[in-house]
């Protein structure tokens, strides 16, 4: 719709610039060899530089009216560039200020994951899995809930439910240890690895 206005603006106002020009022409002539040499009476010559001057009045409000028109999209189209723009710095910023906060989310998420992945690979006397189990609730107490989204607190109270009644099943230890770091990922937002 905006192409078809803007070749019809186009088109109206080649047209109102060559009839201003003819009606200039045309009086300029009249008034240069008189409207009588021309043979017309008084009247008729009245008639003729008045309608001359309208349509080239008219010719002339209507290039003023499509170049008006002209400028206030060029101006608006700016305006929305100028608002894109504006959006755009504000998410970049966005990012670059939560950035920290993502770094100290994925450190406090990598270590989760390591300590929850000791625990369900090794026997419950071994000496790793007794302390991965203690850096385990060490961060489930303290930075996790500070940094965690609803799906990692999930999945997360899910291990530390089946730490706490299935110690010795490694297999289901496993599983909340694999959909812990699954919603790890999805929290980070880096998707599915596949």
């Amino acid at each position: 719709m905006k192409i078809i206005l803007a070749v019809l603006a186009s088109s109206i106002l080649k047209w109102a610039i060559l009839v201003a020009a003819l009606s200039v022409a045309a009086v300029v002539v009249a008034t240069y060899f008189g409207w009588s040499n021309l043979g017309l009476s008084e009247g008729q010559a009245r008639f003729w530089d008045v309608a001359l001057k309208v349509v080239g009045g008219i010719a002339a409000m209507a290039g003023a009216i499509v170049t008006i028109r002209k400028f206030l999209d060029e101006r608006r189209e700016a305006m929305i560039r100028l608002a894109d723009e504006q959006r755009e710095t504000t998410r970049v910023a966005l990012l670059e200020a939560q950035k920290p906060f993502n770094e100290k989310r994925q450190s406090v998420y990598y270590e989760l994951v390591s300590s929850t992945s000791a625990i369900c690979t090794r026997g419950e006397e071994d000496p790793v899995r007794i302390a991965a189990e203690q850096r385990f609730w060490e961060l489930y107490w303290g930075p996790v809930p500070m940094v965690c989204d609803d799906t990692v607190g999930s999945a997360i109270n899910r291990f530390e439910e089946a730490l706490a009644t299935k110690r010795e099943d490694l297999k289901e230890l496993r599983n909340s240890s694999m959909k812990l770091a699954e919603a790890c990922r999805e929290s980070l937002s880096f998707g599915s690895p596949h």
